[in-house]
């Protein structure tokens, strides 16, 4: 039998968490000396380490008593914790996304779309906030039958590519407005496939390709921020 102080060390806790735990009903001792000093076995110990675990888990010690009272809950309980912490990644994500793409319009002098971003990250489902948006314009393509005024202002674009113009060269700025008209084509009117093709975008960093597509999705980001 071990004395409390050994028993705690043993588990690698504080003498005031195995009292507590004693007084909540989740680790009572196997025995009493005559003085009243709790003494626990050596199997306790399993016991302990399995609150610990549970705790360490993120699990409130209601749910481990209840669950160590019916073990069939124990299962349940794990299950539900799980899908909880799934729930919050799916958060976190989200909002590390949403931030990334907050923090490169503001880069750019552009306001970004806080509300609607917010909207995005509170929505969500269980991909992140990026993979929901590439799902989304992917989607839409597979449906989407572009008109010949859609083939023509992307020719135009790279025409413009290689004669050196940016979107902001006067010149150009007619490409970006025609642009912008496909884009509306494309999004329907949809605020939220729009803010998707718009994160998608602010995504360019990761995507491969030649010299001339990152040119051109300089007059893409140029046409969707509007």
């Amino acid at each position: 039998m071990l004395k409390i102080q050994e028993f705690a060390r043993r588990g690698g806790v504080t003498i005031r968490a195995v009292r507590h735990y004693d007084s909540l009903g989740l680790l009572k001792p196997s025995a009493r000396t005559r003085s009243g000093y709790r003494l626990y076995h050596e199997s306790d110990l399993k016991r302990l380490e399995q609150i610990i675990a549970l705790r360490a888990f993120g699990l409130s010690l209601a749910d481990i008593g209840h669950a160590l009272k019916h073990k069939s809950a124990l299962p349940d309980a794990l299950r539900r914790h799980q899908r909880a912490l799934l729930e919050q990644r799916r958060l976190v994500t989200d909002a590390i996304d949403a931030l990334g793409y907050a923090e490169r319009a503001l880069s750019r002098d552009r306001e970004p779309d806080w509300k609607d971003l917010a909207l995005l990250v509170k929505r969500g489902g269980n991909a992140s906030l990026l993979e929901q948006a590439r799902r989304q314009v992917t989607e839409r393509r597979r449906n989407w039958m572009p008109l010949p005024e859609d083939f023509a202002i992307m020719r135009d674009i790279k025409a413009a590519i290689e004669r050196q113009e940016t979107p902001a060269s006067p010149s150009a700025r007619v490409l970006v407005d025609r642009l912008k008209e496909a884009i509306d084509r494309f999004t329907g009117g949809d605020p939220e496939l729009r803010i998707a093709m718009r994160i998608v975008m602010a995504d360019q960093v990761n995507w491969p390709g030649p010299p001339i597509g990152a040119k051109f999705r300089e007059f893409f980001i140029e046409a969707i921020a509007a």
